[in-house]
């Protein structure tokens, strides 16, 4: 929330911001812009699918000046959690 608001204020200051979406484990970003099945992603250009990161900004209809590299997963990979270790402290 915070990285979304202060990228619509500096792009209502001006400035050409690019929101860019790192979350790999919940990336949502492109949610709160109602962006809810980006056409193509981070995962795009890390896979090759798109030569330039360039390629996948996506304009944002909020601000001219705003725009957003989404880290949507279209197939997510299934990871599965690693048992916890042996001498490892439990939070309650």
């Amino acid at each position: 929330m915070v990285a979304s608001h202060l990228g619509l204020i500096l792009a209502k200051r001006g400035f050409r911001t690019t929101l860019v979406d790192l979350d790999t484990g919940g990336a949502n970003l492109h949610v709160l812009f109602g962006h809810f099945h980006p056409t193509v992603t981070l995962t795009d250009f890390l896979d090759r699918k798109i030569k330039t990161l360039q390629g996948v900004v996506q304009p944002l209809s909020l601000h001219p000046n705003l725009s957003l590299i989404s880290r949507y997963w279209r197939n997510p990979p299934h990871v599965k959690p690693s048992p916890p270790e042996k001498n490892s402290a439990s939070i309650i």
